[in-house]
């Protein structure tokens, strides 16, 4: 019996040794745009469209928003520190701000837009904390094809099962029945409603009984082309958006 704990032991520690080595990409770009981001060199509005959760009605003005925040999700604020804030993108007033907790254990990356006189926050992302100082340049757009392959038929279940894992923590959500109800909701609220998204392509991959995962593509009127993640928890009409990911 000794000698089969001693084996369990030894196995679920090379596999923590072997998740700790190989995060999945949704980690790795999540760290990828965190070290940017401290490095305070990202490019001009790269980030813009790649994260971002449906919080149509969620605005912010600055860390006492951000405390509240996290205070929802039962996490202490006052064991984060604020490592900075990046103007992305002149034309969209896009900020990028990144906390990092007291620990190092947990990075908190906050996106803002200005939208007339208000900041609308589009990203909350609590992600483990890497070896950020590590993360290849181009680990990011790598990802970015990998995102791109998917929706026109690339990698398929292998790469989207591993995608979602509990590395990122929904603080809210938006109740819909489907994914295109939710992407034209969501880009008429930032755009208005002549905006002119065209969805184009349209994938569902089932990770789990409850959670399936679409990915697309879109079109605006603008002929700027772009790809989106939904991941769907539950089903029917009763099926939320635990994440949206857009680049």
């Amino acid at each position: 019996m000794t000698k089969i704990l001693l084996m369990l032991l030894v196995l679920g520690g090379s596999q923590a040794v072997l998740r700790a080595a190989e995060p999945p990409a949704w980690q790795q770009l999540g760290e990828a745009w965190a070290a940017d981001t401290v490095a305070a060199a990202p490019r001009a509005g790269q980030y813009h469209w790649e994260a971002s959760l449906l919080l149509r009605d969620q605005w912010v003005r600055g860390k006492k928003q951000i405390a509240a925040v996290l205070a929802k999700a039962r996490l202490d604020p006052a064991a984060y520190r604020f490592q900075g804030a990046v103007e992305q993108d002149a034309d969209r007033h896009t900020t990028t701000a990144l906390f990092q907790s007291e620990a190092g254990a947990m990075v908190h990356v906050t996106v803002w837009v200005q939208m007339l006189k208000r900041r609308m926050r589009v990203l909350d992302l609590i992600l483990p904390h890497g070896a950020q100082a590590a993360v290849a340049a181009g680990r990011m757009d790598a990802a970015r094809a990998r995102w791109t392959a998917l929706v026109n038929g690339g990698e398929g279940d292998r790469f989207v099962a591993g995608v979602f894992t509990t590395d990122a923590r929904q603080i809210y959500g938006f109740d819909v029945t489907t994914g295109n109800e939710a992407l034209r909701a969501y880009y008429s609220f930032l755009n208005g409603e002549n905006h002119g998204i065209a969805l184009k392509a349209r994938h569902l991959f089932a990770v789990k009984n409850d959670e399936t995962v679409e990915i697309g593509s879109y079109r605006d009127k603008f002929a700027r082309t772009g790809y989106y993640l939904l991941l769907w928890r539950g089903r029917g009409e009763k099926a939320r958006v635990a994440l949206d990911f857009n680049f």
